[in-house]
């Protein structure tokens, strides 16, 4: 068992953070789910830390994307589903091809919270 802190949003939108003992990060995330949570940000506590969500903990965290730099992820992004790679495949070429640090950092936790199961509405909403 691991020790995971966590903030998490309720139903009725109010931030909440705590921390609960799970098997991995997939267990943590469920009981987070289990008890009506959405989880912004989950971070192990023993063996390093482990990031679902949330400011990846760099000074980017928080600034926001130029209009350009999203044109350019959507279109990109668009361009890439088209050609038939899997969501998470061409969202990691497109943090590894930008070039703007505060778009990478965006591009990075959109990624994170697509592979940890929200929709990429979702994902970019936040």
């Amino acid at each position: 068992m691991a020790l995971f802190t966590y903030k998490a949003m309720t139903s009725a939108g109010v931030m909440t953070e705590g921390t609960l003992d799970a098997a991995g990060r997939q267990a943590a995330l469920k009981a987070l789910e289990g008890d009506g949570l959405m989880p912004i940000d989950l971070i192990e506590g023993k063996g390093g830390a482990t990031r679902v969500g949330g400011s990846s903990g760099d000074s980017y965290a928080g600034r926001k994307v130029a209009s350009k730099d999203l044109e350019t992820f959507t279109r990109l992004l668009s361009s890439l589903l088209s050609a038939g790679l899997p969501l998470s495949r061409a969202l990691v070429i497109l943090v590894k091809e930008t070039a703007n640090p505060v778009a990478k950092a965006k591009w990075r936790e959109i990624h994170d919270q697509v592979i940890d199961g929200i929709s990429l509405a979702d994902a970019m909403a936040r």
